[in-house]
């Protein structure tokens, strides 16, 4: 039992150490190589009988390393955008990669049919009721005027312009398959379906 609260003692004061509010910055370290294990097993006889008994036993460990040393609590800080080869992420790389996507996966012409499914969506939107996380997050993908535009630079504009002609196209409802006819089957339809109501 002595053994126990040896194990147990400095855990519960690390665990309840920034509830206390004093020594900021203080941490409880300890000794090297040490660690924390639990150990949970079921045991059950399958067969007994006056020579002896069959048992099946079943176990679990799981095993924590401590912190010793201070360096430890450093946090692992990755600084991506501080690299020159790191580009941000925008809507139109964004549809760079859905392009070869589709052409990987079957589509004839990739652009051709995000373009197509743009239009499309913009033409019939998703009933978005604002509980479903794919509907918001296809909304925002296939919808480039959600775009927040804060680097609006001249290049960045020509490069997503053909993207918004799409989404314009499809609002004015002047049909998106004579448009992009190069696109037959739209992966839109594969996860959708239209749906007509009667008002």
């Amino acid at each position: 039992m002595l053994r126990t609260w040896f194990v147990l003692l400095p855990l519960l004061l690390e665990a309840i150490h920034p509830l206390l509010g004093n020594g900021d910055g203080l941490v409880l370290l300890y000794p090297q190589s040490t660690v924390f294990q639990f150990t949970i097993g079921m045991s059950m006889p399958v067969a007994t009988n006056k020579r002896g008994s069959i048992v099946f036993s079943s176990g679990f460990q799981f095993n924590y390393v401590l912190p010793w040393n201070l360096t430890q609590f450093e946090p692992t800080v990755v600084h991506a955008r501080a690299s020159p080869q790191a580009q941000p992420l925008r809507l139109e790389n964004i549809y760079m990669v859905l392009e070869d996507v589709l052409e990987k996966n079957g589509w004839s012409d990739g652009q051709e049919c995000v373009l197509r499914t743009i239009c499309e969506l913009a033409e019939a939107p998703l009933a978005r009721s604002g509980g479903d996380v794919v509907e918001e997050i296809i909304h925002l993908l296939l919808t480039p005027s959600e775009d927040s535009g804060e680097d609006d630079y001249p290049s960045r504009r020509s490069e997503i312009k053909r993207y918004e002609e799409a989404e314009i196209l499809g609002r004015s409802g002047t049909g998106c398959g004579q448009a992009y006819g190069g696109c037959s089957r739209l992966p839109l339809d594969s996860i959708t379906r239209l749906l007509a109501f009667e008002s």
